[in-house]
């Protein structure tokens, strides 16, 4: 392969995101997030609201006829959560414990071929209604929490608190570095000019489309479903979307190694072993396997070529949302 190096020192990106940051209404949305996960449910008599959950038994049944899988007993179902057919949870409000009544729905045109588009009548009793508590977030939520979490360190409510906040930091940050990294490697390939060996981009499409190809099995569906059900128009859509995605990833690896023969940039011995001992700790398994299976060459370039990137991300320009 070929490649001819353009502008990679300076890159000028604008991002979409503003600069990381975090402020007090960030520790609010945190905390509520956890109090909602520790919400406890109380039962209620009804009439049957928005955002009550209500436990009922229902029956389906299209002209009379009761269908296949169109039954329950015991169900829980959440008012407004939109898990049933549109119109079937906005019928039920006003539902009182015990109340028993008729729900009529039309089904999408979208739904199994024997039901698409059918009028149904389900008959629905409500044997409970139920709502979450919302608790304050105090000592003993906080303590509840980091014991749930195993958190190592953080003893306390304030320890806790501080510890959201970082954590919404850090997530901001890395969302950030993603962007970024995505733009200059964009803005890298656009500047410079790289000849990809086909039969290598050939065999990495085949490889991934693979990987698609077992996805669609596993879900019992040919390629061309699969591809709708992503977006894409078929599977011709789908492997002409890895074809250009593996390109970008051979580019952007090619002129990355080029930028570290540029400027001279090396791995030494110790930067390698220390690559084999992180591969090692994070997936667990044995370090001479991994260096049977990968050679020092290998990972000596990849070494040079995340410090070739680093050294592009430095000198970059990044402009922040305002």
């Amino acid at each position: 392969m070929k490649v001819v190096l353009g502008n990679y020192k300076g890159i000028n990106i604008n991002l979409s995101q503003k600069a990381p940051s975090f402020t007090i209404d960030d520790l609010e949305i945190k905390k509520r997030e956890i109090q909602k996960t520790y919400a406890e449910k109380k039962e209620v008599e009804g009439p049957l609201k928005n955002g009550q959950t209500a436990n009922i038994d229902f029956e389906g049944s299209v002209d009379g006829v009761v269908f296949e899988g169109g039954s329950a007993k015991g169900y829980d179902l959440v008012i407004g959560s939109g898990m049933f057919i549109p119109g079937f949870e906005e019928q039920m409000i006003g539902m009182q414990k015990g109340e028993t009544r008729v729900v009529t729905v039309k089904f999408p045109d979208n739904y199994t071929p024997e039901l698409s588009g059918k009028n149904a009548d389900f008959k629905v009793t409500v044997n409970a209604i139920t709502e979450k508590v919302i608790l304050p977030f105090d000592e003993e939520m906080a303590q509840k929490y980091i014991k749930d979490n195993k958190l190592e360190g953080v003893n306390t409510l304030d320890e806790l608190c501080q510890l959201l906040l970082n954590q919404t930091y850090q997530q901001r940050v890395r969302s950030v570095e993603d962007e970024i990294a995505k733009k200059l490697t964009e803005a890298l390939i656009s500047a410079c000019t790289v000849e990809i060996d086909e039969d290598l981009l050939e065999n990495s499409t085949n490889y991934q489309y693979s990987y698609y190809e077992n996805q669609a099995k596993s879900m019992g569906m040919d390629v061309d479903t699969f591809a709708k059900m992503i977006g894409l128009e078929n599977a011709e859509g789908l492997k002409e979307q890895l074809r250009n995605m593996a390109k970008g990833q051979i580019s952007a690896s090619v002129i990355f190694e080029e930028i570290a023969k540029v400027e001279n940039i090396d791995a030494t011995e110790s930067e390698i072993e220390e690559y084999y001992q992180e591969i090692a700790r994070s997936s667990g398994e044995d370090i001479e396997k991994i260096k049977a299976e990968e050679g020092p060459e290998q990972l000596k370039r990849y070494i040079m070529s995340g410090k070739a990137a680093q050294m592009v991300r430095e000198s970059a320009v990044i402009n922040f949302a305002e």
